[in-house]
């Protein structure tokens, strides 16, 4: 059976200039673990189906992510080890459609993504993430260490280019 993957090529064979390859691919859907080293911050990742991909982007706080075709990538985030290396009171989250998304797919009604960021069974927030409509969430440290993420395609897989920063 082959192997279920888009890579960036073929992202931009969708529509688009790719986004930038200079991350460490933590993951992407061919229904196997993660390969590679993973952030110091991640576990638990589960890709989502067909186009689903996480992505270190060029920074160890910044990820590309792409849900699946119908099911969301997730994964955890280890607040506790990202403030030993980034110290400060709450960890703030930072979501974003990645701008280069082509407008056509945004025309289309892609370029939207569904986030949501629970910890310890409660879920701190969640949004629909648009071109120009960014969420951010201020995570105190009452959430705990790990926080989970979901991302998924709001009913529009189309280019659901996501970028997360956390600070």
């Amino acid at each position: 059976m082959p192997k279920a993957s888009l890579d960036f090529g073929g992202l931009a064979r969708l529509g688009g200039p790719a986004p930038d390859p200079r991350g460490t691919v933590v993951a992407e859907a061919n229904n196997a673990q993660p390969s590679g080293a993973l952030s110091p911050y991640l576990s638990n990742v589960v890709i989502g189906d067909d186009f689903g991909k996480l992505t270190e982007f060029g920074a160890r706080n910044v990820f590309f992510v792409h849900p699946g075709r119908t099911t969301p990538t997730r994964f955890a985030f280890n607040v506790k080890k990202f403030r030993a290396e980034f110290p400060g009171g709450a960890v703030s989250l930072n979501a974003e459609i990645d701008p280069r998304v082509p407008p056509e797919a945004i025309t289309r009604g892609g370029g939207t993504a569904h986030i949501v960021v629970s910890a310890g069974g409660k879920e701190w927030g969640q949004a629909v993430v648009r071109p120009g409509q960014p969420f951010t969430l201020q995570v105190p440290p009452t959430a705990g260490d790990m926080l989970d993420i979901s991302v998924d395609a709001n009913g529009a897989p189309d280019t659901n280019w996501l970028l997360l920063t956390f600070k």
